[in-house]
């Protein structure tokens, strides 16, 4: 911009370049975790799995891979509650590597329907572990068209609001060190801050 008013003034388009108010960036900070409370969180989710009421096991298990998976593909949370089994694809690896497959999801959301890579195959895990609870209490595999994030009568799952408050403060792990209340779309900020660390392209991660 700079360029170009200086190209307007020397074609005699204006006098000179306008001066534009200094914008506060900070006013439009969003919560995420840095590495230090993100590893802290990953290890308090070990431990919040383990508990013996199956009722409780059943909710704390839908909501442990519900944070690793938004936080592994950066989906939203409108996009996570219609995803369905159908929607996810396995990547086959480029012919002669060992590679493990990447994972691929469908998802429809505010911004139109898309289809949005795992940063790593891990995310296979995750949804294997709700697979298998699914199964466990259905006696059956889920078809194509049921909900992953679903209740035990298949409907989708309204909302991880608050469970997922009462996991950060368990886990000590609320707020960011600018002191904002972190939230489950933080996962979301997370997966792109922690994807332009590690070298991927601001365009390509936006596409």
């Amino acid at each position: 911009l700079k360029q170009f008013f200086g190209w307007c003034v020397e074609r005699g388009y204006i006098e000179k370049t306008p001066k534009f108010p200094r914008l506060k960036g900070d006013g439009n900070r969003r919560p995420r975790f840095d590495y230090k409370d993100w590893r802290k969180l990953a290890r308090h989710l070990r431990e919040f799995i383990k508990v013996k009421d199956p009722n409780v096991l059943r909710d704390r298990t839908m909501l442990v891979n519900y944070v690793l998976i938004l936080a592994s593909t950066g989906i939203r949370v409108g996009e996570a509650r219609t995803l369905k089994w159908r929607d996810i694809r396995e990547i086959a690896p480029p012919a002669g590597t060992d590679q493990q497959p990447d994972v691929a999801l469908f998802v429809n959301g505010k911004t139109g329907p898309r289809e949005v890579v795992s940063k790593s195959g891990d995310v296979k895990i995750y949804f294997k572990r709700i697979l298998d609870l699914r199964m466990n209490e259905s006696g059956k595999r889920p078809s194509g068209d049921d909900y992953v994030f679903a209740s035990p009568d298949g409907k989708p799952i309204g909302s991880f609001k608050k469970s997922f408050a009462s996991l950060l403060k368990t886990a000590g792990v609320e707020k960011d060190s600018h002191g904002n209340q972190r939230t489950i779309y933080s996962l979301r900020h997370t997966y792109a801050t922690f994807r332009l660390q590690e070298g991927v392209h601001q365009y390509i991660l936006a596409q």
